[in-house]
């Protein structure tokens, strides 16, 4: 692979992972403001200065995932390994930035280690699931034009 396809390809994912982490934020905003009963008690427990290092965690979180998954383009390297190191990567920048956050307190960590861990394997599961359908499509794809060749 060129070096500037690869450069190329780090841009986009990067403005990609800004993007997703915006809309996550975004997202995690109506979702606490739901459920702590409304905007104006969720907000009301929250300082300007959390809320941009929660906006700027989510951003981080999303950049690093869309960028380990550059592992995607290795050729020989099996496709669980490929989902195994991106799902890697977002269980420890998810871990320790709810860390820093204060999301997980000094008591009570294994919680949020098994939380993670969960967070983990379900997204490693969904995106296996994902992989799955692409290939099935490919396989279509590959028998419908094999039998349009022998007819």
């Amino acid at each position: 692979m060129k070096w500037y396809v690869l450069v190329m390809r780090v841009i986009r994912l990067v403005v990609l992972g800004v993007g997703l982490g915006c809309f996550a934020f975004v997202f995690s905003l109506f979702v606490g403001s739901a459920k702590r009963g409304g905007a104006n008690a969720y907000f009301s427990e929250m300082t300007g200065e959390e809320l941009l290092q929660m906006a700027i965690y989510f951003i981080i979180l999303c950049i690093c995932v869309e960028v380990a998954g550059l592992i995607h383009y290795v050729e020989n390297l099996a496709m669980t390994l490929k989902c195994t190191f991106q799902v890697a990567v977002f269980s420890v920048v998810y871990f320790m930035g709810a860390y820093h956050m204060g999301w997980i307190e000094k008591r009570g960590m294994m919680h949020y280690i098994w939380n993670t861990l969960v967070i983990a394997v379900v997204s490693w599961l969904v995106g296996m699931a994902v992989y799955g359908i692409e290939i099935e499509i490919i396989n279509r794809r590959i028998r419908d034009k094999n039998r349009n060749k022998n007819n």
